[in-house]
Parts: C-alpha cells; structure tokens; sequence
C-alpha cells in the first residue's frame, strides 16, 4: 500500500496491472513479430498467416492482411540514420516528433474496405509517430481498432504524445520497466490497458527489444 497524495500513482499501477489482466497474449505476440519485420529492408512475402501488401511500403510502415478479415499496419521504430536520430532528439526535447506517417496512414485507411479490421503496432520511436498522426487526425484513430505500443518512448524532460492516450483503452502498452526509453514516465498515473516485464528479465539494450514481447 502506497499513501494517496505522495506522488507515486505510477508505482501503485504496477500492482493493479496484475488485477487488471496486463499480461502478454498470443495476439500480441504474434503484432510484436509483425512489428519487428517492419524493420527488414527486404520485407517477407508471408509471416505467418499473414501477406505483405507491398503497395503501402514506407520508410516506416509495412502492412499485412490475413484471410479472416484483418489488416495490420507495421510502425519500426529508430534505425540508426539521422533523420531517425533527429526524431529521437525531438521527442526528448518536446515529447513528439514530426508528423511523418500521417499522410500514410489516411492512405492506407482510405483504401482499406469498411468491413475490414485495422489494428497498429508501433515500437519506439513509431508509437510516437503513430500517436502523432492520431493527434493531427482523429479520425485515423476512430478507424483503428487497436493500437499496440512496444517500448514506448517517454522524456522526462516535457509532456509526452505517449501521455496523453494512457486512459484511451484502444490503446495498449507494453512496458519494461529496465528500459530508460520507457520509464520517463515515472510519476504518472500510467496507462490503463498496460503490460509491464519486471527489470531484471533482459540485460542492457534488448530491455528495448522486441524480442522480448514475441
């Protein structure tokens, strides 16, 4: 029990995860695979159950289709280049970063059937990219069903696009709490659909790491 008042409502979050089902499921695992082959240059033709739609390559999305009726649109995070770097900066200064992928995403919307479910998945720097977009266009969101963020990049050092979807339940989060990228929350109320990994589990950078969630 941690007294009400003192500030650490993020810390008492992480014992009402355990009774709030914050556990990791087959469908995220299989959105965290999805996810880490966005960052190939030479995208797979099939992963899984899952086809590559080539048509809505990006330098940061990449989208698949299953046969049940669902689409999932792909958003890597960093690679080490500078215009990536150059987003990393900005959102440690100011907590976003340019609106790069919105255009993409009202495309990829615009031309996916109304019947058809869209889920995102976004790891690092591309679940600020895709909060981005969703703030600049709410109506991208109102067509996605679910988004899921991996690694989420939080600063200390100002507000952060990731805070201001915590109580938002489309929007998923996976956390561990070994990763300085992630922890610039601390001190929040944090999210209310959450998974969090204790520290300890992973060492050094793969605390970032996708690998983790698949």
């Amino acid at each position: 029990q941690v007294p009400s008042g003192w500030g650490w409502d993020w810390i008492k979050g992480l014992g009402q995860s355990a009774r709030s089902g914050g556990h990791v499921n087959e469908t995220d695992q299989q959105y965290a695979r999805l996810v880490n082959d966005a960052y190939s240059d030479e995208r797979l033709e099939q992963v899984e159950h899952w086809k590559h739609v080539p048509q809505f390559d990006s330098n940061y999305i990449t989208v698949y289709d299953n046969e049940d009726g669902h689409r999932f649109v792909a958003v890597r995070g960093t690679k080490i280049n500078l215009k990536d770097l150059g987003e990393d900066i900005k959102i440690t200064g100011k907590g976003e970063p340019d609106n790069l992928i919105g255009d993409e995403l009202r495309r990829i919307v615009d031309h996916t059937e109304p019947d058809k479910t869209i889920d995102l998945g976004a790891h690092s720097l591309g679940t600020s990219l895709a909060l981005t977009a969703f703030q600049n266009d709410d109506t991208l969101q109102d067509r996605i069903h679910q988004s899921y963020l991996f690694n989420p990049a939080f600063t200390p050092l100002s507000e952060n696009i990731t805070d201001k979807y915590e109580a938002d339940d489309r929007v998923r989060y996976f956390i561990d709490l070994s990763d300085v990228v992630s922890i610039g929350d601390l001190g929040s109320k944090g999210p209310s659909n959450v998974v969090y990994k204790q520290p300890g589990t992973k060492a050094g950078a793969f605390n970032h790491d996708l690998s983790q969630w698949q």
